[in-house]
């Protein structure tokens, strides 16, 4: 069985994760295989947010400055489709690579923006995390 997770920040999804991992689920967090992308300077990566927002993005160590790309992305919603673009197959295909390994033979994956990517039918069954705002409000700000 592989089954999406899906809700907001700061709505539980990581609680969510660490229950059905203490179960024996295989866990796949699509925000996990984001940051490693970005962390690991993926050349392809690296050289599609270069060429598309030239140096503005680049960090002092040839890797993508996230914070920078934040700015870009959170600003303008066509420039957050483009970045989705260039991210989506790439996270998509390391699920696939997850679900076929074999290894798990009930996977949970956290998917933020399964909806909005159009993975709703990659899945057996979907689980949607929520809380109230002010319980958002407080697991937000304890983080920082």
């Amino acid at each position: 069985m592989i089954a999406g997770l899906t809700g907001g920040i700061g709505c539980g999804k990581s609680t969510v994760l660490e229950i059905f991992s203490g179960l024996g689920w295989g866990i796949f967090n699509s925000d996990g295989i984001c940051r490693s992308l970005y962390e690991s300077h993926d050349p392809q990566i690296v050289s599609a947010l270069s060429e598309h927002w030239g140096t503005k993005v680049m960090d002092h160590k040839g890797g993508i400055d996230r914070a920078a790309v934040a700015d870009i992305v959170f600003a303008d919603p066509r420039e957050l489709a483009w970045l989705n673009s260039v991210f989506h197959p790439r996270v998509q295909a390391r699920l696939t690579e997850k679900i076929n390994s074999g290894a798990h033979d009930f996977i949970m994956c956290d998917v933020p923006l399964l909806y909005e990517s159009g993975w709703m039918n990659d899945f057996d069954c979907i689980i949607s995390v929520w809380t109230s705002p002010e319980s958002q409000t407080q697991r937000l700000r304890g983080r920082g």
